[in-house]
């Protein structure tokens, strides 16, 4: 996150040792839906473009990070997350 006179700029992105992924720029309050639905949109394309045939996701215990929703994408896509 980028402060700067009053405002913000907040971004999402992955790396891995294959490179980095794509570079979302968020651009509202982030709730749990929204942050599902970068996940789903790009979570799994940047794993195909960097080539990964397996990775851990790894995120902070936020709360809209943890909730079932967030957690059901996980599961239903067999991504592992380090607790």
């Amino acid at each position: 996150m980028a402060k700067h006179e009053g405002g913000c700029l907040m971004f999402l992105s992955c790396i891995s040792s294959q490179g980095v992924g794509r570079f979302i720029e968020i651009e509202s309050t982030m709730i749990a839906a929204s942050y599902k639905q970068i996940l789903v949109q790009n979570l799994l394309p940047s794993a195909c473009e960097m080539r990964l045939d397996e990775f851990i996701y790894i995120q902070n215990n936020n709360q809209k990070h943890t909730v079932r929703l967030v957690e059901e994408y996980f599961d239903e896509n067999n991504i592992d997350v380090l607790e």
